[in-house]
């Protein structure tokens, strides 16, 4: 199957197009403004620099968070980010995905800056239109 010859940077979504969310001066009123104008259920976090992700927001785990106790920190609720190298095939990435129970990870560069970002669905997507397309038949005249 192609995708296993599939590398990462051929599915990441490239650094200027990630919504990131800098944590410096973020209180929940700022945070629950900014996930209202967006529809993404996790979302990087970072402190001062993008390069400097500490953390990655699930939306639902924030609110159950926010519910419990209206003065959670945020940080206390970012899940470990996943940081993986540009070079890694997608079936080691999908591994990756299982083994640290997470959907997203952040592609970094030999100089460790963030060059993308990778979901499972854009992995899923791959394999799954890898699969679903037609193999080539010659008609018999």
């Amino acid at each position: 199957i192609d995708y296993l010859d599939t590398n990462v940077k051929e599915v990441l979504t490239p650094r200027n197009q990630i919504y990131a969310i800098n944590i410096k001066d973020l209180n929940h009123d700022k945070l629950q403004q900014a996930l209202i104008e967006t529809n993404y259920s996790r979302i990087p976090v970072y402190d001062k620099v993008f390069d400097n992700v500490v953390g990655i927001l699930n939306t639902k785990i924030y609110f159950e968070e926010y519910e419990k106790d209206p003065h959670v920190s945020i940080r206390s609720v970012l899940q470990k980010p996943y940081f993986v190298s540009t070079k890694i095939m997608i079936d080691d990435l999908f591994n990756g995905f299982k083994k640290r129970r997470t959907h997203i990870a952040l592609v970094r560069d030999n100089h460790n800056k963030i060059v993308g970002m990778v979901t499972m669905e854009d992995v899923l997507e791959e394999i799954v239109s890898d699969i679903s397309e037609p193999t080539k038949q010659r008609r018999k005249a």
